[in-house]
């Protein structure tokens, strides 16, 4: 009998994984079908034994949980689960082993999601990015990370448990549990301010601070961002305390706001908060990509990837940006000048010569009437334009926040000429780049398909990220579901996912993609500038030349009659 890992899709159209013992493939997807489960993908797995991580197993294992059940704790006295347990389940374990105090457990290797009701699609290699070169010049296994280096468990926010591998081990933690390795103390951990749940009058000034300090809070700027991510990283990388890193990057922070916030996170992390949470206590200042970056880095042991990664991010993110930015600063200057200078001559050139015209009494050309229209209605009621320009703004911007306003918005940004195809590229690089990093990070693909949602600016991709997701929980692919939006996702993109699935490297070809669309509006937004500045020089001269144009069309009329 050969041991199989499986993933399939059950009744609930819930995608689940596990193992079963059978002769060979076919029969295992006979024996899946009789339990009710639709078999998406087999594979058989290598039966190990012994060592130091067989022991561990044996030592700390758990029975596996049930789909949609709290998790137990191995060990004596069989410590019952529930809200906030640790869940540990053997990836290649051999059936039969003894498991806890005397028991035997089929194994299943489960994710449990947000409220422990679905499973998260896992796509296989997710968690490479945790396996890297052991720091003491050992090897080991893709996947196991040395367990020297690991950071204290704590939970990630929003209900996710985070996961770890060690060895053939997955661990699940738990929101509600921290564990600190280094005093081997276990304590429950409120909600709000990470402090022990006894600490009432702690938790208390701790929410009283964070709130007075919220009040002067803005959005860090990506370059600041990309600068702090990177000094953070060398700071871990050299052994220097992620509490004393964080106070040295705020006392020499030029940036107010992120030198407040800092001292604020190093107070926290002093008091025994762990720094995930310190930095998820200020939502306003950290984007929630970074968090779960250094969630992640805290699970993994590996701080200052994680760290280096999310500078790299910021870095590409910022030079696109500029690109995108520099292509349309000129023109956005014409447009100003070509404003200024017409306001200019229609409210302080313009009314000289309207006396003058009506001095004479002469018919005036249409353009001349139209253009002492204007200069009437900017000088002698210049309230009422106020106005006019106040109810335009604020309605354009109501209209904004509406659900169709965002989606004339997106179709309109998509189907511009030249620009429609820049947005595009911009929109679907930063997906790639956004959800690669995720990937990466070991973050479950339904949280990193929300977080990538709310980094993308336009509502119609937030709707196909939404669909993408509903379409995992309902068994199907992310290719399959994105598929459907060719408008959205080029094909190449469609099938550079769909083969990212189907051999767990999507964070390696989600990395190529981004690397190719923002090469591709690089360029673009470098040859778009090019072309807009002779256009909008001819603009400018278009705009002065017609108001000079009808000044002057009276005075022709007039040297003729007099020549007549």
């Amino acid at each position: 009998m050969a041991l199989f890992r499986y993933q399939a899709v059950n009744g609930a159209g819930k995608t689940v994984r596990g193992q079963i013992e059978a002769s060979d493939a076919a029969a295992a997807g006979s024996a899946l079908r009789q339990q009710g489960l639709f078999p998406m993908r087999i594979d058989p797995v290598e039966r190990r034994a012994g060592g130091l991580f067989g022991a561990l197993g044996r030592r700390h294992a758990g029975t596996a949980a049930p789909e949609g059940a709290p998790g137990t704790l191995g060990g004596p006295g069989g410590r019952e689960g529930g809200p906030g347990t640790n869940t540990a389940v053997r990836t290649g374990a051999v059936p039969g082993e003894r498991r806890g105090p005397g028991r035997e457990a089929p194994v299943s290797a489960t994710r449990v999601t947000r409220g422990a009701t679905a499973q998260a699609p896992v796509f296989p290699g997710a968690n490479r990015a945790l396996g890297a070169a052991a720091p003491f010049g050992g090897s080991r296994e893709p996947g196991a990370m040395e367990l020297g280096r690991m950071g204290p468990e704590q939970p990630v926010p929003g209900g996710v448990p985070a996961v770890r591998t060690v060895g053939g081990w997955t661990r699940s933690v738990f929101p509600g549990r921290s564990r600190d390795r280094s005093a081997g103390v276990r304590g429950v951990f409120d909600g709000v301010s990470g402090s022990p749940a006894g600490s009432e009058g702690t938790a208390k000034r701790t929410r009283a601070s964070r709130f007075v300090l919220r009040l002067g809070e803005g959005r860090v700027k990506v370059q600041a961002l990309a600068v702090f991510c990177r000094q953070f990283a060398t700071l871990v990388r050299a052994g220097v305390p992620a509490a004393r890193s964080v106070e040295i990057l705020a006392a020499q922070s030029e940036n107010r706001t992120l030198k407040r916030t800092l001292e604020a996170v190093a107070a926290e992390v002093r008091q025994g908060t762990a720094l995930q949470r310190a930095f998820a206590a200020h939502p306003s200042v950290f984007p929630a990509l970074f968090i779960h970056m250094v969630g992640a880095g805290e699970f993994s042991g590996q701080l200052d990837l994680m760290l280096d990664r999310a500078a790299l991010f910021y870095e590409r993110e910022r030079a696109t940006r500029q690109k995108i930015t520099s292509a349309l600063m000129y023109p956005a200057m014409v447009l100003t000048i070509a404003l200024g200078v017409s306001v200019f001559l229609l409210t302080s050139v313009i009314p000289t010569f309207a006396q003058t015209f009506a001095q004479q009494g002469v018919t005036l050309p249409l353009p001349t009437r139209i253009t002492l229209g204007l200069s009437h209605f900017l000088t002698e009621q210049w309230y009422l334009a106020l106005a006019l320009v106040a109810a335009v703004a604020g309605g354009a911007v109501i209209g904004a926040r509406t659900a169709a306003g965002k989606k004339w918005i997106g179709r309109l940004s998509l189907g511009l000429p030249v620009f429609g195809g820049l947005n595009r590229k911009h929109a679907v690089a930063q997906f790639s780049r956004t959800f690669a990093t995720l990937v990466r990070a070991a973050v479950p693909i339904l949280d990193g398909l929300d977080l990538t949602k709310k980094v993308m600016g336009n509502v119609l991709y937030q709707a196909a990220l939404t669909e993408a997701q509903e379409g995992l929980q309902a068994g199907r692919t992310m290719a399959e579901t994105l598929g459907r939006h060719p408008r959205l996702f080029p094909p190449m993109v469609v099938q550079m996912i769909a083969v990212g699935e189907e051999t767990g490297t999507l964070d390696d070809l989600l990395d190529k993609l981004a690397d190719f669309y923002e090469s591709d509006v690089q360029e673009m937004a470098a040859r778009l500038g090019a072309l807009l500045e002779p256009m909008m020089i001819v603009f400018l001269a278009v705009i002065v030349g017609l108001i000079i144009l009808s000044v002057y069309l009276p005075m022709f009329q007039m040297m003729n009659f007099v020549g007549s």
